[in-house]
């Protein structure tokens, strides 16, 4: 049997984190064969170790993740908050001592560069490599492209001026943040001592269990406008443009493929030791088609009724950036990326959530939702506030 492999997750609890965790258990399993065909005897076993604070076990992950259990695939929580010094985590440190090295960090919390440059230096010597996952919000800090189609990951260039870098950095915090993370990753991964780093940019996730509920307060809010014979408002700005949207099972699944398989990640670095790459569904989408895929998949047999509008009081959940959709020409042609179709993606994401609404769990999560969606939607439909506060009452079986 191969020898066992140590991984770093930082995260692990989060929307994607948790996925990836549950596809590197199943690769370990044999249960994706395509990716883990050998023999049991031939199996790579792995040692999962998920660093974070542990206060976001939301949904049902911490039941889930302990029923994934596998002769192939220990995880193991260690309570850590990157703002302390990894030093200060005596069950960090111990493992660490533990370990004669460390065959990848996945690191999918990462937002202050400080903070990741300190544990970049923790576990220097040790880590084979830094994977870091980044968003495509760091394209709404940089210059506009000067090409024609979806970004590419070369258009990820800063103004030259720094009055101007700081300037766009004020526009979006978080595309800012990661971009100065990514831009930390590739200076220390040439140094002599640095750990080679790849980078995913995802575009905006969506798929179950989705902490930020984009995708399900827009399926609850078109299942208001259905129930109520009301129209569904889209910003006139949305009107016709692309969007890039990400499956995070696809996100996991790559994931586990390509940190079981070790081949493809060296031929990745050969020729540098810091790699970028964009991920996202291959089909390009516009609001007003995510929206009319969603109410296909529901038994609802309404006309869906459409209306474009200029009123800021709208409510866009998607996209979460204005920087247009994303090219993953890259990521198809090195690393394999192939994706789901847009259309699976869509009726994967509305079953879950529709099949959680028909189930008496997950009120807390439900609640929240509901809340937040009243709130954006009561500059919209003022008249309709607690007729809409019943119906969700009753959607979610609250």
């Amino acid at each position: 049997m191969d020898e066992k492999r140590c991984f770093l997750i930082l995260g692990g609890n989060g929307f994607i984190g948790f996925e990836t965790v549950l596809a590197i258990s199943d690769t370990c399993s044999g249960i994706l064969d395509a990716c883990a065909p050998a023999k049991d005897d031939e199996k790579r076993r792995y040692c999962l170790i998920l660093l974070n604070r542990g206060r976001s076990w939301d949904w049902d992950k911490l039941d889930t993740l302990s029923k994934s259990s596998s002769p192939f695939c220990s995880v193991t929580h260690v309570r850590y908050n990157r703002k302390e010094s990894p030093e200060d985590c005596s069950q960090l440190v111990s493992l660490m001592a533990y370990m004669q090295n460390v065959s990848a960090v996945i690191d999918f919390s990462a937002y202050r560069p400080a903070e990741l440059r300190t544990f970049v230096e923790y576990v220097r010597g040790k880590c084979q490599l830094y994977v870091f996952i980044s968003t495509d919000s760091v394209y709404e800090v940089c210059l506009e492209k000067h090409h024609s189609g979806a970004l590419l990951e070369t258009d990820a260039i800063r103004p030259s001026l720094e009055s101007d870098r700081q300037k766009y950095g004020r526009c979006d915090r978080y595309g800012h943040e990661k971009l100065r993370c990514e831009e930390y990753l590739h200076r220390q991964s040439l140094c002599p001592d640095g750990i080679p780093s790849v980078v995913f940019r995802l575009a905006d996730v969506i798929g179950p269990r989705d902490g930020t509920d984009r995708f399900w307060q827009y399926l609850l809010w078109l299942k208001l406008c259905l129930h109520h014979d009301l129209p569904f408002y889209v910003h006139e700005a949305s009107r016709d443009k692309l969007i890039s949207l990400c499956y995070v099972k696809d996100v996991a699944t790559f994931l586990a493929r390509f940190l079981y398989n070790s081949m493809l990640n060296d031929q990745v670095l050969q020729t540098s030791p810091f790699r970028c790459y964009n991920l996202a569904l291959v089909e390009m989408t516009t609001v007003e088609h995510l929206i009319k895929l969603m109410h296909d998949e529901l038994p609802s047999k309404t006309q869906l009724k459409i209306v474009y509008t200029d009123k800021e009081c709208v409510p866009q959940m998607l996209p979460s950036v204005s920087c247009g959709p994303i090219s993953v020409m890259k990521a198809t042609n090195e690393l394999v990326w192939a994706p789901s179709s847009l259309l699976h993606a869509v009726k994967d994401t509305v079953y879950y959530y529709q099949k959680i609404g028909d189930g008496g769990q997950f009120s807390k999560e439900k609640k929240e939702c509901m809340e937040e969606l009243l709130d954006d939607l009561k500059g919209v439909y003022p008249q309709h506030t607690e007729s809409f506060r019943q119906s969700l009452k009753s959607f979610l079986k609250l």
